[in-house]
């Protein structure tokens, strides 16, 4: 009968102890002795020879003793297990190791999970278990990560104010262009100096009913058409002494100073014509005490620009693709009628009805007139515009469509329409009228 030689926590250590020593510096082949640490009995094994299961055949044996013997055997070996139990609590509980990953040497004698003969599983190291090792490391790299991942710098004010400020310069700058070149360029187009642009021109210059031609017109500047050309027409007022006079004073004037200027705007240059003419009639009816008067308009064509002044009540137009446009207003009394009316003084109809309606509230020929009108701004031309100057013996025989009409053409077939449907008419106190045409070419 063979037994097992027990063994205590603290022998078993001590004989793995010994075991693993022996195996490691003996050659294979060699015996390898345990010893108790009491030095009672001895184990012998075939190091080259024994495996993991031939370690727990090769057992000690003892010879068989009585039963007496065999029952204090096993009561004694349960005393020492009990001892064993009591005296494995006693052991100072060590200092949990610090989490390491096994290098791959460690383990080559001994694979995972392994027991050497007699050997009970010793308890599992202090720390933390592999999952919770891989759980920390894997803690550690993302928060690593996180201290690596700066978040991004915030903009400052300035890098954010620096578009906003260019953009609002850009706008003003654009502004200030736009506003400049509409000073210069009215209408948005750019003023070209003469000399881009040819005129053909026509009138008409006719007595009508009356016994004395008292219009007078002018055409200047187109033997330098370049430079700018003026056109002018004046009526001088029936019923009045010497109002012929007055309207040929008034052309002879404009038609001997006309000078082109570039440095002078057009606007300007009609206002100094104007005052030299003014002065021209002054210095006529000096003396005279019998009233006299003349109305007055004056067109001048710069490029593709026209500038016009008038006085009375001569008229303006500007005739575009059939289309015919008064720029001027008339100086008479149905203006002053009808803001009585608009005041409630008298009717819209009673206007209309007044006989001082066509009297006219400014003329030359006594002071300086009353109103005087002019545009500040060129009126941008086009192609194929044509500019009409006339009196009143023009538009008071004719309707607006039915000059309209008569303008179509060139400028030739327009001036002999006119003066064709005016004779037509045959207004028994048909006025003197005259017209004058420039067509833009």
């Amino acid at each position: 009968m063979t037994h097992q030689i027990p063994y205590g926590g603290t022998e078993k250590v001590a004989i793995l102890a010994q075991y693993e020593a022996a195996e490691h510096t003996q050659d294979p082949g060699a015996d390898v002795s345990l010893t108790a640490p009491d030095g009672k009995e001895t184990v012998s094994a075939d190091a080259g020879e024994m495996g993991s299961g031939e370690a727990e055949a090769a057992q000690p044996e003892v010879d068989a003793a009585s039963p007496q013997e065999e029952v204090n055997q096993t009561e004694s070996d349960e005393n020492e297990e009990g001892e064993a139990v009591q005296e494995q609590p006693s052991v100072a509980p060590q200092k949990p190791a610090e989490t390491v990953i096994p290098s791959p040497q460690v383990g080559e004698h001994q694979k995972d999970g392994e027991s050497l003969p007699g050997e009970e599983p010793l308890p599992e190291k202090g720390g933390f278990s592999e999952e919770e090792t891989a759980a920390g490391q894997e803690g550690r790299i993302l928060f690593s990560q996180t201290q690596m991942a700066m978040p991004p710098a915030a903009s400052s004010g300035a890098d954010t104010l620096l578009p906003f400020a260019l953009g609002v310069l850009v706008t003003l700058g654009i502004t200030a262009l736009l506003l400049w070149m509409r000073h210069r360029c009215p209408g948005g187009l750019p003023r070209r100096r003469p000399g881009g642009r040819r005129l053909r021109t026509a009138s008409v210059h006719e007595l009508g009913a009356r016994n004395e031609q008292q219009d007078a017109f002018c055409i200047t500047g187109l033997e330098t058409p370049g430079r700018g050309v003026l056109a002018a027409v004046a009526d001088g007022m029936g019923g009045l002494v010497d109002s012929g006079q007055v309207s040929r004073s008034l052309i002879d004037a404009l038609g001997g100073s006309f000078a082109p200027s570039d440095e002078t705007p057009p606007a300007r240059q009609l206002q100094l014509l104007f005052r030299q003419a003014l002065e021209q009639v002054e210095n006529l009816r000096k003396g005279q005490t019998a009233q006299s008067g003349s109305t007055l308009v004056m067109g001048l064509i710069e490029g593709d620009g026209l500038s016009w002044l008038s006085v009375g009540d001569s008229r303006i137009y500007l005739w575009r693709s059939g289309g015919l446009i008064q720029l001027n207003r008339d100086h008479d009394f149905s203006h002053d009628l009808t803001l009585l009316a608009l005041q409630g003084d008298m009717s819209l109809q009673e206007t209309d009805q007044d006989p001082r309606r066509e009297n006219l509230t400014s003329f030359i020929g006594r002071g300086f007139p009353r109103k005087v009108e002019w545009n500040p701004e060129p009126v941008s031309l086009c192609s194929g515009d044509k500019v009409v100057l006339m009196s009143d013996g023009v538009y008071r025989a004719l309707s607006q469509e039915e000059m309209a009409g008569c303008l179509q053409g060139d400028v030739s077939r327009a001036a002999c329409a006119l003066r064709a449907m005016v004779t037509k008419k045959a207004l028994p106190q048909q006025d003197n009228f005259t017209a004058v045409i420039l067509e833009i070419i």
